[in-house]
């Protein structure tokens, strides 16, 4: 059996080391921004829900993980957690330049999100964004006929799909109400009375103008939105893999 030299070895172990924290350390930081939008139409619903066939396709592309089977999912009354959604913003908040061409240079903004907990506490809570809220007054079939209102399609968001807090969901695997229909969401963590919750910075997307009242505000959309409770794998996860792939380079070595 062929023994490397202590030189030797210790070079095969600092550049697998080096390997290694350059895969776990840069690769896991490196953010992979990615547009997506609403817009599904489901037959059997009447309406729009979950994201786009593309918008999967784009969050896949880009990294994103999948919760195959996200168990019960629950609508949002405050019961578990309150979302503090804004109405409007200040035309003078960050927005990206826009147009002419919305679909190639989608217009968007920033705002955080303030989460309030519930009466009920709850494990691994997930945020679900659904679709366009059909409730938003600004909602293209409430926008007074003219039809220059927010259209589902044209409503989204921009996430990090390599940040593990997001992810998509299958709604009803194997059958059900919803299937093949992909949700948005974004991991809360554990929620109980009286905690204090960190907001949610939220990077909205339209492929069309934002609307205006005038007076220096603009209106964002509103989000249809739900709660679903799945576990995240934890961050340590990929380290304990990445050691254990150098104990056994550095066993290899030995040989």
């Amino acid at each position: 059996m062929m023994r490397l030299s202590k030189q030797r070895f210790d070079k095969v172990r600092a550049a697998t080391l080096a390997l290694f924290l350059a895969f776990a350390l840069g690769g896991a930081a490196q953010a992979s921004p990615v547009d997506l939008f609403f817009g599904n139409f489901v037959p059997s619903f009447g309406g729009d829900f979950g994201l786009s066939p593309q918008s999967v396709a784009d969050f896949r592309a880009a990294g994103g993980r999948e919760i195959a089977n996200p168990g019960l999912m629950m609508y949002n009354s405050g019961e578990f957690v309150d979302v503090d959604t804004p109405d409007n913003l200040p035309v003078g908040l960050p927005m990206p330049p826009c147009g002419p061409d919305y679909v190639a240079s989608p217009c968007g903004s920033s705002n955080d999100w303030a989460f309030t907990p519930g009466t009920q506490p709850a494990t691994d809570l997930w945020i679900v964004f659904m679709t366009h809220s059909p409730d938003d007054p600004r909602h293209v079939d409430n926008w007074g006929g003219s039809g220059a209102g927010y259209a589902a399609q044209n409503v989204g968001l921009n996430v990090d799909a390599m940040d593990p807090n997001w992810a998509i969901v299958l709604g009803a695997p194997g059958g059900g109400p919803d299937p093949d229909v992909y949700y948005l969401a974004r991991y809360i963590g554990d929620v109980s009375p009286g905690a204090m919750l960190p907001d949610l910075p939220i990077d909205y997307r339209l492929r069309q103008p934002f609307l205006t009242p005038g007076g220096g505000i603009f209106w964002v959309p509103q989000y249809r939105l739900a709660l679903m409770s799945a576990p995240v794998p934890e961050a340590g996860t990929l380290l304990l893999l990445g050691v254990a792939g150098l104990a056994w380079a550095a066993r290899r070595a030995r040989c």
